[in-house]
């Protein structure tokens, strides 16, 4: 019997056996297509949509895949994200052409290239003290209601629809990708070996930060919600350092997540399994 996509998607999770297998792509920036390849494939299949960058950061360079090229490409999960805050996208837009993109956080891109973005801004580089994190201006606002605007409206309009599985997907980094972005990673990775409790300090700030973000995103989106993306360095990680300071951070961001009573399915799902589909998924090249 053929299923819809999010039965599709649900039976794995489950464990039981699908129709067939289910796809991620398009869903968010980890899943995602880059632009020259996602115009490549509208060119490939007469598809005419336009050419959009999710979260409006064209220096991220993810495309936002429209919805036939989606069904071309079989997804069978669609995405719900954040977006920057108003006053970033605005000041970005309005900024020297060519000149670095800076982020609600202060981290950014400086184009290494025409049109080639690299994230070379990091404004805590020289930060070796707690004294330098609180001191610091430039921390975001998450309680900044433009971040999440749309997200009730958008998840809830997929649960009606009820043919995808939905993934919440907020561009949230998480603590260690931030901590990377903040410092660099070379610089971080040594304050990691050299000047733990720096390190561990930094860790504590972002998750903080990230964790209010994530609380909002989840509130808006209710019930309207079967999985959830979240970082899997920090279990992966080589260095202890990394997973002890990421095992106080409480509640972990699985610990937060699973509480949340929205998920339509009623059970975590872990980002483990989520890797897992969008690993498989490469069976899209194969379509007919």
């Amino acid at each position: 019997m053929t299923m819809t996509s999010r039965e599709r998607v649900l039976a794995v999770l489950e464990h039981k056996v699908p129709d067939r297998v289910p796809i991620i792509i398009g869903v968010s920036n980890a899943t995602g297509i880059k632009m020259k390849t996602y115009q490549g494939i509208k060119e490939l299949e007469n598809i005419e949509a336009p050419d959009e960058y999710i979260y409006h950061w064209p220096e991220l360079g993810t495309a936002k895949i429209d919805e036939q090229t989606m069904q071309r490409l079989r997804s069978d999960v669609r995405g719900v994200r954040d977006v920057h805050p108003a006053e970033t996208l605005q000041r970005n837009q309005q900024r020297e052409e060519h000149s670095p993109f800076i982020d609600s956080w202060g981290s950014g891109q400086t184009e290494i290239s025409p049109g080639e973005w690299f994230p070379g801004i990091h404004p805590l580089k020289e930060a070796t003290t707690i004294r330098d994190l609180e001191e610091y201006q430039g921390w975001p606002d998450m309680s900044d209601p433009t971040r999440i605007a749309h997200v009730k409206q958008a998840a809830a309009a997929l649960a009606a629809e009820n043919q995808y599985a939905i993934m919440a997907t907020p561009w949230l980094l998480f603590p260690l990708e931030r901590a990377f972005a903040m410092q660099g990673m070379d610089t971080f990775l040594l304050n990691l070996a050299v000047n733990p409790d720096f390190a561990l300090a930094l860790l504590e700030k972002t998750a903080q930060f990230c964790k209010e973000l994530m609380g909002n995103f989840l509130e808006a989106l209710a019930e309207n919600v079967d999985m959830a993306g979240i970082e899997p360095y920090a279990q992966r990680f080589a260095q202890a350092q990394v997973v002890n300071a990421m095992d106080q951070a409480n509640p972990s961001f699985a610990v937060m997540i699973e509480m949340h009573k929205g998920f339509r399915s009623r059970q975590f799902r872990h980002v483990e399994r989520c890797l897992e589909l969008h690993r498989v998924s490469g069976v899209f090249a194969d379509l007919e």
